[in-house]
């Protein structure tokens, strides 16, 4: 049952992750409802991409230090924090690049190291 639930728990976060490469999808819509350059967006998404693996090396580093249950938890929270401070953003660029590209990259870093360790249990 134990297997079940971690790789129940591990699709979970893979969704969750997969949402980076879904952004070209979003950032049409930012370009095309919001008004954003297309530089803005990528500043977003670069912000993520560089921030992450920043996180996920952390992660690792102070992993006895918590257990992969409360990272993937403050995981999803700061995702879920995240995506509802752009929607409530009301299409402004500084709200949308803090909560996407900040507060969501060090989710998919946590989130990354955490599937990563469910992985090889």
């Amino acid at each position: 049952m134990k297997r079940l639930v971690v790789l129940i728990a591990s699709v979970f976060i893979m969704i969750c992750i997969g949402g980076v490469y879904g952004w070209s999808i979003i950032a049409a819509e930012l370009i095309s409802n919001c008004g954003f350059l297309g530089t803005q967006t990528q500043r977003i998404l670069g912000s993520l991409i560089a921030i992450f693996p920043i996180t996920m090396v952390l992660s690792g580093k102070y992993a006895r230090s918590f257990h992969p249950r409360n990272l993937v938890q403050l995981a999803g929270v700061l995702f879920m924090s995240g995506y509802l401070i752009a929607a409530y953003s009301g299409g402004n660029f500084w709200p949308i690049f803090i909560s996407i590209g900040i507060i969501d990259g060090i989710a998919t870093g946590m989130a990354c190291w955490v599937s990563r360790t469910l992985s090889l249990v």
